[in-house]
């Protein structure tokens, strides 16, 4: 009986993996972040994260127990937990039927399954660019304020701007 015992720990691997395959960093469940957030590879957030996130050239998950406070921006956004601001995709924002999204989505495709909570606006008219940065923003120069006749303000946009306000 030659046995050789390890005296090192042994971990079991915690690798995610995405949807394309691809590896993406985890922030779990325990964790909270506050401040800006920038990577350039897949993330996952089962924690809750407070304040700006922008993952360039990749993709941002907010699992079913994370929680987004701020703007974020990347390639593909897809929305599984409870999100409180702006959603800037690239490509594509998918907002799954587990989430509570209050904030303004921006992205060339947009998909929101039944029984997806969602408080905002959808703008799906900039094409696939660098510019959907400033696009949240610029709706905003966009929009006029006036008074309705019971003294409500109302917002209203350019007609040429398509937008889908769900309330």
């Amino acid at each position: 009986m030659n046995e050789k015992l390890s005296t090192s720990p042994s971990y079991p691997a915690t690798s995610t993996q995405s949807s394309t395959g691809k590896p993406q960093a985890l922030i779990g469940s325990k964790l909270r972040i506050k401040g800006e957030l920038y990577g350039e590879e897949n993330i996952l957030i089962q924690g809750r994260v407070e304040g700006t996130i922008e993952v360039k050239d990749n993709n941002l998950t907010v699992g079913v127990d994370g929680r987004v406070k701020g703007d974020s921006r990347a390639t593909q956004i897809i929305v599984e937990g409870e999100v409180i601001g702006d959603l800037s995709g690239e490509e594509k924002v998918v907002v799954k039927a587990t989430s509570n999204v209050r904030g303004n989505i921006v992205a060339p495709r947009v998909s929101l399954e039944e029984g997806a909570k969602f408080k905002g606006m959808i703008d799906m008219s900039q094409a696939k660019s660098n510019d959907n940065r400033s696009a949240i923003s610029d709706k905003s120069k966009d929009a006029k304020s006036t008074k309705s006749k019971e003294g409500d303000i109302v917002k209203k946009t350019q007609a040429s701007t398509p937008t889908v306000n769900f309330q």
